[in-house]
């Protein structure tokens, strides 16, 4: 399979997952606002949110697990270039769907960390890659002056 194969099955993973994700969220959101104007929780609605939260979070891990494992194939393979590239698209995969939460938390008047909170992690490991890749350019540089 070709670099490029490999990307675009990446990008489409990531906007899949954060469909669901979002939609998953905006469809907690609505239950929770109609359970404010009621007093009593029902059993059937705790355990539908109870069900949707697992999702949520199945979601979440499997984006984690998405990335690691792409980001240590592509360091295992020590593709520098892939790996600046594999930076940009999560880069813009977290700025773009940041920005998504953020316009439906407005439009549907949902908590806007609920709908960006599964973006932390991918975040974190993108912080984490682009530590790693200046470190290798820093020992790369050293390896020439020496």
């Amino acid at each position: 399979m070709t670099h490029k194969k490999i990307g675009w099955i990446f990008v489409s993973l990531l906007l899949i997952l954060n469909s669901c994700f979002f939609g998953l969220e905006l469809y907690k959101d609505g239950i929770r606002n109609q359970l404010m104007e009621k007093e009593q929780l029902s059993q059937e609605t705790f355990t539908e949110l109870s069900r949707l939260g697992s999702w949520t979070y199945f979601i979440e891990v499997l984006l984690l697990i998405i990335i690691v494992t792409v980001a240590v194939w592509i360091i295992m393979k020590k593709h520098r270039k892939l790996l600046s590239f594999f930076i940009y698209v999560n880069i813009a995969a977290c700025v773009i769907f940041f920005g998504i939460g953020i316009l439906l938390a407005n439009i549907f008047e949902a908590a806007p960390g609920n709908l960006v909170q599964h973006l932390i992690g991918p975040a974190f490991i993108t912080v984490i890659l682009i530590i790693y890749q200046l470190v290798l350019l820093f020992m790369k540089r050293r390896e020439i002056k020496n």
